[in-house]
């Protein structure tokens, strides 16, 4: 048993006139709280082959034939630093702590029968579990017996023996997990920023990250590439501990995501390029965690049209979800209006893609239908509006001759709107110290005090919006003008009188000669309307309610 049994062993496996030079119990034993998988495995032991031939990977060749598997590299290797806890490793290397070699080998000696030996040069070790436990436990180490040979062996030799065919495939593909030219998972590069970030096609299905040279998962249903050579420090934190390889799963995944859409996936093409790859995974109507964290940082309200048709093809609409019942109701009849087209439905944060949703679809008719009122639903005043506005800035330069001062500096135009619901419109449009007044047409209509009152309040917007500081200031002012020489208005307010039969008449021969289409009912709000029944005579108002049943409507 013991040194002897290792001798044996090795002759065995090719190695002969070994001389044993020594034998060391390792601290690392059997109950070490590792349980990797054969991919893990694999790849730590792997490690030692990528960071000590970078410069020629290509000749790091993996081997599996009835003689077990047969790892070799043309750099020679100090089997040495196998024993040791601790690193020697440099700031480029996968290899962080010197644990990880330690930890598979438990996990490959733990299988019954199996061989674990190394070469390089002339020492050749042999790694084993010992045969009695640690005096007083039941804690079985690593032990390590080496040896010279008489043969040279170059570079390093890694043997093992009685492995299940499980470990053998995990360790022929074992450099996959590496970030280098010759990675068969990698394919063409698309593109780059700088020397930290790289974008290659995958060969593969889903795609794979690489951060800092080592593959930390796969990306399902997005076949891209995506390397990754800067430090970052959210996914270091996830890392810095990471001796069991546990990180090594979702979180570093979504905090991997997160640093590509916030530093890498800011402009369209980019964003345009992640995608289109992932098609598969969202033209069936579902979505990718990738795709989410990009549209969730995009700074962009949304593509242009040219570069969403290119990769959508306006085939998609993106949902619509609304709190409100109303709101949500008319989200679906235009949704549902899509699908009779042929459109497929994708998650709503495809619309930061330029994919259309009802919200925005029906906030442009809106837009649009504001748009035609402010231009179509307004005009100038007739000469009988114009000599009413002549009685009121008479009183308006009267009793503010500071306002109408600003007034006069420049071209003043007053415009009638038809309706409260575009004179509502035009005057959100209109900013203060603007010299454009609307006034609604039911205006004329009033009386004195009332259009006086009106006609003031829009003058005074010279001085601000609604609720400044300014614009209540001047009002205030203009008030206490006005009831402290009310008395001086009886004479305008018999011109505006006169002048209010004036567009009365206007207005009817107006209307005489131009037949009733119904558009300017169509064009009256709801509070519109009820005032125009209200101005009705009784009689008429009743027998209009009776004859449309209003009173009492049909039953289902």
């Amino acid at each position: 048993m013991g040194w002897e049994q290792s001798q044996n062993l090795l002759v065995g496996l090719g190695f002969h006139g070994l001389i044993h030079t020594k034998t060391v119990t390792s601290s690392v034993t059997t109950t070490w709280g590792v349980n990797w998988n054969h991919e893990l495995v694999a790849r730590d032991l792997m490690q030692n082959f990528f960071d000590d031939n970078r410069q020629q990977i290509s000749k790091v060749r993996v081997e599996t034939n009835k003689d077990g598997i047969r790892v070799t590299s043309p750099n020679s290797f100090n089997l040495e630093r196998l024993y040791f806890l601790g690193s020697e490793k440099g700031a480029n290397d996968v290899g962080k702590y010197g644990e990880g070699f330690k930890a598979a080998a438990t996990c490959v000696l733990r299988q019954h029968g199996t061989v674990m030996a190394a070469a390089s040069d002339s020492q050749v070790v042999r790694i084993r579990i010992d045969d009695e436990p640690v005096k007083g436990t039941k804690l079985y180490p690593l032990v390590y017996d080496f040896f010279s040979s008489p043969t040279s062996y170059p570079g390093n030799v890694l043997i093992i023996q009685g492995a299940s065919a499980e470990m053998e495939r995990a360790m022929e593909h074992g450099m996959n997990h590496f970030f280098h030219p010759g990675n068969p998972l990698i394919g063409p590069e698309v593109a780059r920023d700088g020397q930290d970030f790289f974008v290659y096609r995958s060969t593969t299905a889903d795609g794979h990250i690489f951060y800092r040279n080592l593959k930390r998962g796969e990306i399902p249903n997005l076949p891209l590439v995506l390397v990754l050579n800067k430090e970052y420090t959210s996914i270091e934190k996830k890392i810095a501990s990471d001796r069991d390889r546990k990180a090594f799963g979702e979180d570093v995944r979504k905090n991997f995501y997160s640093v590509w859409a916030k530093s890498f996936f800011k402009g369209q093409n980019y964003q345009a390029i992640v995608v289109a790859a992932a098609r598969a995974c969202w033209e069936n109507g579902e979505g990718h965690p990738l795709l989410a964290e990009v549209a969730r940082s995009s700074y962009y309200s949304g593509w242009d049209q040219k570069t969403a048709h290119l990769v959508f093809a306006d085939q998609f609409f993106a949902r619509s979800n609304a709190e409100d019942a109303t709101q949500q109701l008319q989200f679906e009849s235009v949704e549902n209006a899509w699908r009779k087209q042929g459109r497929r439905e994708l998650p709503n944060y495809f619309s930061k893609f330029g994919v259309p949703t009802a919200e925005l679809h029906l906030k442009e008719i809106e837009d649009k239908a504001r748009k035609e009122a402010r231009t179509q639903a307004h005009r100038a005043t007739t000469s009988a509006e114009a000599r009413a506005i002549a009685v009121l800035t008479k009183v308006l330069r009267g009793f503010a001759p500071e306002i109408m001062a600003v007034f006069d500096r420049g071209k003043t135009s007053y415009s009638v709107a038809m309706t409260e619901v575009v004179l509502g419109e035009l005057k959100q449009l209109r900013s203060y110290r603007s010299r454009e007044v609307f006034l609604a047409e039911s205006v004329f209509d009033e009386g004195f005090a009332r259009a006086l009152s009106i006609f003031l309040h829009e003058h005074s917007h010279i001085f601000g919006h609604d609720g400044s500081r300014g614009f209540s200031d001047a009002l205030t002012e203009l008030i206490e003008v006005v009831i402290m020489h009310r008395y001086t208005l009886d004479e305008c307010e018999e011109q505006w009188n006169q002048v209010r039969l004036e567009i009365a008449a206007e207005r009817a021969t107006q209307r005489a000669s131009e037949p009733f289409s119904g558009e300017e009912l169509d064009a009256l709000g709801e509070k519109e309307l009820r005032t125009l029944l209200r101005r009705l005579p009784l009689p008429v108002l009743e027998h209009l309610l009776t004859n449309s049943r209003l009173r009492n409507p049909i039953q289902p």
